[in-house]
């Protein structure tokens, strides 16, 4: 396995292993290697739409020092991180309250894009349109987590003007950044989807298709392409602007603010972290808050005076939480899945 490893690129390589013999003779042995090719893992980082799936065999991956996964195909099952056997969590994103949080973004980009696109679709006809804004944040997640650097995203409603007081007074801005190049990218990629996917739905109902409508929906496509391209580009941005020191601030409609930012909260709050064992957070075990270091406890005080907000910490090991308050309590969540195989997360 060492010796076969240096090959085996985890992001498409497996080495595949299989039992033989009877009884008390039973051993296992590798058999070869399945180049599963790059689509899986610019899936999991939400680079791709579609394709092949893991195989459906258990597999064991290790992408970082001192880290194991276990899944069955994309499905996971437990993880060893710093010496700890972990359960993830499922995606915080699309159940509980830091999902409840972004869902009101995500519904007024939906009906932008379809204004954009001049598609009136109904929702259920394309899950992945449901699914972009929170997959937008995951890879934002996903690129600054690669990055190694650590860094913290701090993210606040969209209706909070760049001047409001009550952001000055919980964070200072060292780099004031005022942009909304990641929500048009992500807009624009968006109803490029629609149109192109309306056109190809309209097309494949005829009996017969003219020339010029085949090279009017491949025209689409290229767009599509562009601007798909467009918006993982802004991701990666973000990525690049958590390794200054101090957190970037963005809006949950994907405006940024800017970054450097430092927590500034005055008054001692709470002394006490809740940290959730379920997406809902509704079943969770105390810690003090100097269990933590910097970076978290500030992460920690803004989404406790900052409400309603949430914090996405993430560590040099590549490590990611999520923080919000809940009710009266400050919640964070540890080892949640992060795009589609927890593996890469």
């Amino acid at each position: 396995m060492r010796r076969l490893a240096p090959v085996a690129d985890p992001r498409r390589v497996l080495i595949a292993v299989e039992q033989y013999g009877e009884g008390a003779g039973r051993r296992l042995q590798i058999y070869g290697l399945i180049d599963v090719g790059i689509t899986l893992w610019n899936m999991a980082r939400h680079e791709r739409i579609s394709g092949t799936a893991s195989p459906d065999a258990l597999v064991v991956a290790s992408t970082r020092h001192g880290e194991l996964s276990i899944s069955r195909g994309d499905h996971p099952l437990i993880r060893l991180r710093g010496g700890e056997v972990l359960s993830p969590l499922g995606s915080v994103l699309l159940r509980g309250p830091v999902a409840r949080f972004f869902l009101n973004a995500s519904d007024e980009l939906i009906l932008e894009a379809r204004e954009r696109s001049g598609v009136s679709q109904n929702l259920e006809q394309d899950d992945t349109l449901s699914l972009s804004h929170l997959w937008f944040v995951e890879s934002i997640l996903l690129h600054t987590a690669e990055m190694k650097h650590g860094g913290a995203l701090l993210f606040v409603q969209d209706v909070l003007a760049d001047n409001e007081a009550r952001l000055k007074e919980s964070v200072s801005i060292k780099y004031k950044l005022p942009s909304t190049r990641p929500r048009d990218a992500l807009l624009a990629a968006m109803a490029a989807r629609l149109k192109h996917n309306d056109v190809h739905q309209r097309l494949h109902e005829r009996r017969a298709v003219k020339e010029q409508d085949l090279e009017n929906l491949e025209e689409l496509a290229w767009r599509r392409r562009d601007c798909e391209d467009s918006s993982r580009d802004a991701a990666r941005f973000i990525g690049l602007l958590a390794a200054v020191d101090g957190a970037v601030v963005l809006t949950d409609k994907l405006r940024i603010i800017g970054f450097g930012g430092e927590v500034r909260v005055s008054g001692p709050g709470t002394d006490t972290i809740h940290i959730a064992k379920n997406e809902d957070g509704d079943d969770m075990s105390a810690a003090p808050f100097t269990a933590y270091g910097t970076r978290h406890r500030s992460s920690f005080r803004f989404v406790e005076t900052m409400e309603p907000s949430v914090a996405f910490i993430l560590s040099q090991d590549g490590g990611i939480k999520a923080a919000t308050k809940v009710g009266e309590r400050v919640v964070m969540w540890p080892n949640f899945e992060v795009g589609f195989t927890t593996a890469l997360s």
